[in-house]
């Protein structure tokens, strides 16, 4: 069995994935009583370049700072790195608003959009089968979103556009990864977004008046070192399973997540909650299983 499709090593490195993303939801939820969403976004941009250069200084095996920046080929580079900044910001602002396990299982059911945009974007063929998964999923999504007078709260619709912009990112690194080096991507996506989120935050009303308590500096420094170890442990463990196979585990974070919505918040979740939940979960599951093993590759259609 080859390296890149041994379970034994990828399911702990996505349960961890998931697993350090529930803590980064925990402490945006507690950071954003006392400071803005807005740096709480700076400071995980801040902290995501800074381990970034630290990875390429101490690493001989990765890309030098000068082979890092291109001049061609960057347009795929700046797209994919706007839509995952505004990813970030939905999802962290729909966190602030919803409970937790609500946001983690709408913002992961990226799976469910990519074929949908790849379909849309790039031309490829949907494949018929995949409308079970896709239409199981779509159900849990209603039930979750509940969209009715009484129910329904706009943040889960920024938290089910985290999964959209993420589906466009995710499309986009499918055709870089033929073009660019990881470290290269994960460079211009992250400087960019460190740009994106200094700018929002500067601009912002009383951006330089405000007091950052040292319990607020704390959970700051968290969500950077905890966002940074989620993106690690996914880009790690999907180096021995396909991502469409990889996708599957990612769902035990909002499973994770249940906990310490019932324990720091005392959100108890309705029964139709849970049933939307695991109705995503079956879903996406159900559409990874039944996606053509030989859709791995991109390959663009000749003119």
């Amino acid at each position: 069995m080859e390296r890149r499709f041994k379970l034994s090593y990828a399911i702990p490195l996505i349960l961890l994935a998931a697993l350090t993303m529930t803590v980064v939801g925990i402490f945006i939820k507690l950071a954003s009583k006392e400071v803005s969403m807005n740096l709480i976004v700076l400071a995980r941009c801040t902290f995501n370049v800074f381990f970034l250069m630290l990875w390429v200084l101490f690493n001989p095996k990765v890309l030098s700072y000068k082979k890092l920046f291109v001049k061609r080929e960057q347009t795929l580079l700046i797209l994919r790195a706007i839509f995952g900044t505004g990813g970030i910001y939905a999802f962290y602002i729909a966190i602030k608003y919803i409970p937790l396990a609500n946001a983690m299982v709408l913002a992961f059911s990226v799976p469910i959009f990519v074929p949908l945009i790849a379909r849309i974007w790039l031309k490829i063929k949907l494949i018929h089968r995949l409308w079970w998964g896709i239409g199981i999923a779509f159900f849990g999504i209603i039930l979750i979103v509940k969209p009715t007078l009484g129910f329904f709260h706009p943040a889960t619709l920024l938290a089910l556009s985290t999964a959209i912009l993420a589906g466009i990112a995710t499309t986009m690194i499918r055709q870089l990864h033929y073009k660019h080096p990881m470290e290269r991507a994960l460079f211009y996506y992250f400087m960019i977004s460190f740009f994106i989120s200094a700018i929002v935050y500067f601009l912002s009303p009383k951006a330089f008046e405000v007091h950052i308590s040292n319990r607020a500096w704390l959970y700051l420094i968290i969500i950077g070192i905890t966002s940074t170890l989620y993106v690690y442990f996914l880009s790690l463990g999907l180096k021995y399973v396909p991502a469409r196979l990889g996708g599957i585990f990612l769902y035990s974070g909002p499973i994770f997540a249940l906990l310490p919505d019932f324990l720091i918040w005392h959100k108890v979740p309705s029964w139709v909650t849970l049933i939307g939940i695991f109705t995503i979960i079956i879903g996406t599951v159900l559409m990874v299983l039944l996606y053509p093993k030989n859709d791995l590759v991109y390959i663009r259609k000749k003119r």
